[in-house]
């Protein structure tokens, strides 16, 4: 019983996060004085990319600064892997820093553990 009842707070917990961030990617944030995005250059698409980061982790330090110019152009939902198991686990990452893409309100584009390869699709709309 004990096992059934971890189990559903497990799937309930999960359910209430997917919720956050798909409010988080589609705009329904709380935050007040959100900066306007600068939008692709070759189209009207607007993205947005999960990170999946941890603080003891140094490739995640030193692409840090280049999540910061990421932020300025799309939606960026940071997630740490040791505070949010749920998350990482839901998403099946294996390894960090690790980025998923995906257009928003639509299904996931790709996955990546390479920044720049974020960049590249991003700024050239491939």
């Amino acid at each position: 019983m004990k096992r059934l009842i971890d189990n559903a707070l497990t799937v309930i917990i999960a359910i209430i996060m997917l919720i956050a961030m798909i409010a988080v990617m589609c705009g329904c944030d709380s935050e007040p004085m959100r900066q306007p995005k600068q939008p692709c250059p070759c189209s009207q698409v607007e993205y947005s990319v999960l990170v999946f980061t941890a603080d003891w982790c140094s490739s995640c330090k030193s692409d840090k600064k280049r999540i910061s110019q990421l932020k300025t152009m799309v939606d960026v939902v940071i997630i740490d892997v040791d505070s949010n198991t749920t998350m990482t686990k839901l998403y099946n990452i294996k390894s960090i820093p690790f980025y998923i893409v995906s257009q928003r309100g639509s299904s996931e584009l790709f996955r990546t553990s390479d920044m720049e390869t974020v960049f590249a699709h991003i700024l050239g709309c491939m």
